[in-house]
């Protein structure tokens, strides 16, 4: 094993072959003999070797002797020197949950070419992710999404671009439910975030209807109505001179409680067919239920005093009554 090992080689040791020299006092001897290759590998720099050990070491059950060698080979490892072990070694850290995963990784990020490698990003977003740090996971996410756009190939996976992205908008908006939740505000940047993804999203996506209405609904939350209803409509362009997708859009709006944009989408179906006292009825409708009762009292008004067509004599009558309950 000793001369495999000096060579750079990982001899395979089965869970049989371990177990039958474990027996009696072979656990101490197996324990001394490892920690003696642990050193000697060290000494030879062989440390890549070192770590592939301790992976097999922990596979084999012997966590303790495992703990002891990956500190060991934490203690010795030179990150700008040996980048490739340091990696290794913060994924089999990472497994296990240990702190020095992050810790390793930090050292790892000062070094001057890893701030433009998008992967040593992603990773650094998975570790904070995974330790609850969403701020940070967005943030490094961002940063790798960021380096990616900026060297971004002729040819793109859609199916990735769109899976990111919606990621991404997904972080930001725990950020802002979270920030909801402890009745704070949300980071003041968010905003200027939120549109920067929105925008790198959109530029590759030849659909960009996910990113605008991902984009809307967060910017609705940041209480940014103007921006929201940029965004949101930005797909009705082709549709404008017609109600009926804009009352569709009121619909969903509305379901979905966002009732300043449903308000606005509401007066703008009713610019394309001002015929129509029913959209004034159910814009009215939608303003009762949210509790703008005096919105939705100036529309009734205008629905059951107005001049309409006979076939909307039940639309007023319905009105005159809603008047009549306010």
């Amino acid at each position: 094993m000793t001369v495999q090992l000096d060579q750079g080689i990982v001899p395979p040791n089965g869970q049989e072959l371990y177990n039958s020299c474990i027996t009696g006092d072979g656990l101490q001897e197996i324990n001394q003999l490892l920690l003696e290759n642990a050193r000697r590998l060290i000494d030879a720099q062989l440390l890549m070797t070192l770590h592939s050990l301790t992976v097999q070491v922990r596979e084999l059950g012997n966590t303790r002797v495992a703990d002891q060698m990956i500190t060991m080979l934490l203690a010795s490892l030179d990150t700008a020197k040996r980048p490739d072990v340091s990696l290794y070694a913060i994924e089999q850290l990472r497994r296990l949950k240990d702190p020095r995963a992050d810790m390793l990784l930090a050292q790892i990020m000062e070094l001057p070419a890893a701030a433009q490698i998008p992967n040593l990003w992603r990773l650094a977003s998975s570790l904070a992710e995974e330790s609850g740090r969403k701020a940070l996971a967005a943030q490094r996410m961002e940063q790798a999404m960021h380096l990616e756009f900026a060297t971004r190939p002729t040819v793109i996976n859609l199916e990735t671009v769109r899976s990111d992205y919606a990621a991404l908008l997904a972080k930001y908006e725990e950020l802002i439910t979270a920030a909801m939740t402890l009745e704070v505000d949300p980071s003041p940047d968010l905003i200027a975030r939120v549109i920067q993804a929105a925008d790198q999203w959109r530029t590759l996506d030849d659909d960009d209807t996910a990113a605008c209405q991902t984009a809307s609904r967060l910017l609705s939350k940041l209480h940014q109505t103007e921006l929201a209803w940029d965004y949101l409509t930005t797909t009705l362009a082709e549709n404008s001179g017609e109600s009926g997708p804009w009352i569709a859009l009121a619909r969903s709006l509305s379901e979905d409680k966002r009732t300043d944009l449903a308000d606005i989408a509401w007066t703008r179906a009713f610019e394309f067919e001002s015929t129509n006292p029913d959209i004034l009825l159910e814009h009215a409708r939608m303003l009762q239920a949210a509790g703008r009762v005096n919105p939705a009292r100036t529309l009734l008004q205008q629905v059951s005093s107005g001049e309409w067509q006979p076939r909307f004599g039940r639309t007023k009558t319905e009105a005159q009554s809603l008047l009549n309950a306010l």
